[in-house]
C-alpha cells in the first residue's frame, strides 16, 4: 500500500522533487 501513496505523493509533488532525494 505504500507504493499506491508514494504514487500519489510523487505525481502530486512537482519535479523538483523528481530530482531530490527520496529520504
Amino acid at each position: 500500500m505504500t507504493h499506491f501513496i508514494f504514487s500519489l505523493f510523487h505525481y502530486q509533488l512537482p519535479i523538483t522533487h523528481y530530482q531530490l532525494p527520496i529520504t
